[in-house]
């Protein structure tokens, strides 16, 4: 971890990418914009999106966008670099994120 990195969220709009199945995100750190994403799949199986279009996806994305963004930047800041494009929240990832998030703010 670098001393000062952090990863920012200025709620930027989010959108559904069709061809990853995924509603895409962004942040910022250290003046970068950083590409960051949640699965169909964990937007189904964590927040209640099973069934629900893409703009239904995206709007559950939007109820949960504060703890959504937490489990991003815990991933950024603290799990091994999985892709240099994108932060993908993964459905394997999210009881791990949550529970990481949980920690974190208890502190």
């Amino acid at each position: 971890m670098l001393p000062g990195l952090e990863l920012i969220f200025n709620n930027p709009p989010a959108h559904y990418d069709f061809k990853r199945d995924i509603v895409m995100f962004t942040g910022n750190a250290l003046s970068n914009s950083v590409a960051c994403a949640i699965s169909r799949a964990a937007l189904d199986d964590y927040f209640g999106a099973n069934g629900l279009g893409p703009h239904g996806r995206v709007q559950k994305f939007l109820d949960n966008r504060s703890m959504i963004e937490r489990m991003a930047r815990t991933k950024f800041l603290h799990w091994p670099i999985e892709d240099l494009d994108l932060v993908l929240i993964k459905t394997t990832d999210v009881p791990k994120l949550l529970h990481a998030s949980a920690e974190g703010s208890s502190r």
